[in-house]
């Protein structure tokens, strides 16, 4: 009985590190350099500050919205 319970504590120990290596694995993926220098974190930062720049000159009503669309392209 005491035998199973220390492989068990074992077999915890190992799943924390994959765990742990997973993890590490996937920071590394999203703050590589991957387009122009840029990682896929500050992509994504990139999009939302355009999208939110394109829907605060929206709904502020000034300007053409045709030239707003046409500057996203």
């Amino acid at each position: 009985m005491k035998q199973q319970i220390i492989s068990t504590n074992r077999q915890k120990g190992v799943a924390t590190i994959s765990y742990i290596m997973g993890l590490m694995a996937l920071l590394v993926a999203l703050l590589a350099p991957v387009f122009n220098g840029k990682s896929a974190v500050q992509l994504l930062a990139d999009n939302i500050k355009r999208d939110y720049a394109g829907y605060e000159y929206a709904i502020s009503g000034k300007g053409d919205v045709q030239k707003w669309i046409n500057y996203l392209k």
